[in-house]
């Protein structure tokens, strides 16, 4: 389910809008680029994300990455990455999820 939902261009989409609308909300001025699983069209995450926030983009589009899914966007002025890919989230869902929901999401038990 997770790799379906970071696999789409709709969903990638709306992770680098929302990251970078949040880092113009905190008035932080950064060189951007945003990373999107090689399996995405970049074609189609550009014609996603509104003209701004690809403007505000180095290469004025997204770039392929060598991960599965979800999006990284790099604040290339900070040496800086927010990395909400397909990995990470996982990462992130077993360290907070109660066991008995850990394996009945991941699958067998002590997998994660």
């Amino acid at each position: 389910m997770l790799h379906q939902a970071t696999a789409n261009p709709k969903v990638i989409a709306d992770l680098i809008s929302a990251v970078v609308k949040s880092i113009e909300t905190e008035g932080a001025s950064a060189d951007l680029s945003a990373v999107v699983p090689k399996a995405v069209s970049v074609k189609e995450v550009n014609e996603l994300l509104a003209a701004g926030i690809v403007n505000r983009l180095k290469e004025h589009s997204v770039v392929l990455g060598d991960f599965v899914g979800g999006a990284k966007v790099k604040l290339r002025d900070k040496n800086l990455t927010i990395d909400i890919s397909e990995e990470t989230l996982k990462d992130l869902i077993s360290r907070y999820v109660r066991k008995d929901f850990r394996k009945l999401i991941f699958g067998k038990p002590g997998s994660v």
